[in-house]
């Protein structure tokens, strides 16, 4: 499971953060169709679990959902977790695309809650309400992370949030400083492309030195995946450059 640290204790008005991908040796995600691609081994997927069950909520894109047909579920649960202490099941789409039809509203598990904006048209939104337990809209056209992840962090108790994608909203979080901790597993292969997604695309950085900083904590290498564990360093840190 994740470390635990002060700093998630000191965090009231937000999640701690941990975003976890799985990449290509050439920091690819997926195909350059951007459709979905599967190339962790089970102990990825093993791995994958053992986030998920360490947080309180699982976020994750429309899109991404979509693509990977996902549930954001975790199917290895202890038999004495009850429905109420998995985690929550985070949608967060701009527009409300993703249809009701897919295996994330039909299948049976914890309750879903979802973030939206004002694009979100009345049909689609009164379809969600009949599948979510709560539904956070920004009046703006985009997501409004601040409040979005308040409401988690007060109303519904979220203290760790796994993020998993897609890439515009790994960025969206990386450049409000938000991600307190990143998980990258690290496969064998060589994907290649300009149109394949890497785990933040999107709006960059204005400059580099204004880029999001982060420190290797831990590293494990299992047969031919290397797991990689990085945490958020305070900006100040960053500029005085690497610790010797």
């Amino acid at each position: 499971m994740p470390h635990k640290t002060r700093q998630r204790t000191r965090l009231t008005d937000r999640p701690f953060i941990i975003v976890n991908m799985a990449m290509s040796a050439d920091g690819k995600i997926a195909a350059p169709d951007s459709g979905f691609s599967r190339f962790g081994s089970p102990r990825d997927t093993a791995n994958l679990y053992r986030i998920r069950q360490g947080a309180d909520g699982i976020l994750s894109g429309s899109e991404t959902i979509r693509l990977e047909q996902a549930t954001l579920t975790t199917d290895r649960d202890s038999p004495k977790r009850n429905a109420r202490q998995k985690p929550l099941r985070i949608l967060a789409t701009g527009r409300g695309t993703l249809s009701t039809k897919t295996p994330f509203f039909q299948v049976s598990g914890p309750p879903i809650l979802i973030l939206t904006t004002r694009r979100i048209g009345p049909k689609r939104f009164a379809a969600y309400q009949d599948y979510a337990a709560g539904i956070f809209v920004s009046e703006s056209r985009s997501i409004d992370w601040s409040s979005a992840l308040k409401w988690l962090r007060q109303r519904w108790h979220i203290r760790t949030l796994v993020c998993e994608g897609g890439a515009t909203l790994n960025q969206s979080l990386f450049r409000l400083n938000y991600v307190d901790e990143l998980n990258l597993t690290l496969c064998p292969l060589i994907i290649g492309g300009k149109s394949s997604p890497t785990i933040a695309t999107g709006t960059p950085f204005p400059s580099l030195q204004e880029a999001a900083p982060f420190q290797l904590i831990r590293r494990r290498v299992v047969n031919r995946e290397c797991f990689l564990t990085y945490r958020r360093l305070p900006v100040a840190t960053a500029a005085q450059g690497p610790q010797k």
